[in-house]
């Protein structure tokens, strides 16, 4: 199946591989797995990074196995919350469960990371003040509300650079604009999740 890179159609593909594997169609999540297999694996091992004194590769292995039976626990609700028409790519969401899925293993384990470095262009150190501070197994679709009060040219930028882990230069050329206007906007949403963050736990 050839897969078109057009908004429109991506988000058909997508509806369409979450609708199969709803069905519970074997090659649904073979395809699954062909899409989206090394984004999982990166995405455990960006979280689990901080730890590789205390993690090996069945660690990872086991995470990835939990990331995959979340998908099916609660007859696939994880799935089910996915809604392209709120601007989330598929991509998206399956890195954001990944992630979540490192985190809640870590958690689970008490295992603390023995130092946390700050590498990137565009200040990763805070990046655990953005989404992952709001994105654990419990607050999925607390995200994805949170994220739809952003213009979708914002929401696009956020994945792009919290999620997807997209360069600068990646993000410009799919957003538009230059360099400079990635800094710019990159730094000004995150000020802005940081307000929308606060105010939410503030009213919960």
């Amino acid at each position: 199946m050839v897969h078109s890179t057009h908004p429109t159609d991506t988000a058909r593909d997508d509806r369409d591989l979450v609708c199969a594997l709803l069905r519970r169609d074997p090659a649904a999540w073979g395809e699954f797995e062909r899409r989206f297999d090394r984004l999982v694996r990166r995405q455990i091992e960006r979280a689990c990074r901080g730890f590789a004194r205390t993690l090996g590769r069945d660690d990872h292995e086991e995470i990835r196995a939990e990331f995959h039976l979340s998908l099916l626990n609660h007859d696939m609700r994880k799935l089910r919350l996915f809604d392209p028409s709120r601007g989330l790519k598929l991509s998206s969401w399956v890195a954001l469960l990944a992630g979540n899925a490192a985190r809640d293993h870590l958690r689970a384990h008490r295992r603390r990371p023995a130092a946390l470095t700050a590498t990137g262009e565009l200040e990763r150190a805070d990046e655990r003040d953005l989404l992952d501070v709001v994105a654990s197994r419990h607050h999925c679709d607390r995200i994805v509300d949170l994220l739809r009060t952003f213009p979708p040219q914002d929401q696009r930028l956020l994945m792009m650079l919290h999620v997807e882990e997209c360069s600068v230069d990646e993000i410009a050329r799919a957003c538009g604009g230059s360099e400079k206007t990635v800094y710019t906007r990159a730094h000004r949403i995150r000020a802005q999740v940081r307000e929308r963050v606060a105010a939410a736990r503030a009213a919960a």
